[in-house]
């Protein structure tokens, strides 16, 4: 009978180690399901700083965008005004070398009345 006793006794030993088990098996999934809830929100935050990033860099290709046309735009004006300016130095010399000439023919014509 003590042998009885004593195997009664292992059983529930042994079914008591078994809950054990099965209580660590249940908080290593409740654990595991927290970890993955932290990789889901790590994944999201991820996410979101991309799309931050994403809209950022987009802002900063926009203004250097119109920053480029600004001086597209400055460079067309200046190159306007040099064309314009040298189209006016043009227009000086012919004026200057029309006066010469005209100064030197009414030189030319005072001397022969005289």
């Amino acid at each position: 009978m003590g042998n009885r006793a004593h195997s009664g006794g292992e059983i529930a030993q042994g079914e008591w180690e078994i809950e054990r088990t099965r209580g660590k098996i249940a908080q290593g999934e409740r654990e595991l399901e927290h970890t993955r809830g932290k990789i889901a929100q790590g994944e999201r935050e991820l996410e979101r700083t991309r799309g931050e990033k994403s809209r950022k860099v987009s802002v900063k290709s926009s203004i250097l965008v119109e920053k480029s046309r600004k001086v597209s735009e400055k460079s067309s004006i200046l190159s306007e005004k040099s064309r314009m300016s040298s189209s006016n130095s043009r227009t000086l010399m012919r004026k200057s070398i029309v006066s010469s000439t005209k100064s030197r023919m009414h030189t030319n014509n005072s001397s022969v009345i005289k």
